[in-house]
């Protein structure tokens, strides 16, 4: 847990569960505007579900021990 210097003055959103209500009423409407857009999003999740994993191993056993797949989701969960 970081400490109150450490945290974010303004509480962060969790992309796991934003929007997540809204995913199945609007799927009919991203399938007829872009096909893709519902797969990309989905990738999109994995990704970010992937580095909440790979944090709490990070936090237990530092970045040098992950393989160099997994630093490289580390970083493209930064740029999403």
């Amino acid at each position: 847990q970081k400490s109150g210097a450490e945290q974010s003055p303004s509480p962060s959103l969790n992309w796991l569960i934003s929007y997540s209500k809204y995913d199945r009423a609007l799927e009919p409407f991203y399938q007829k505007v872009d096909p893709d857009f519902v797969n990309m999003r989905a990738r999109v999740k994995e990704i970010l579900q992937t580095e909440d994993d790979l944090s709490e191993i990070v936090q237990l056993v530092g970045k040098d021990s992950l393989a160099e797949s997994d630093k490289l989701c580390l970083e493209i969960a930064k740029i999403i």
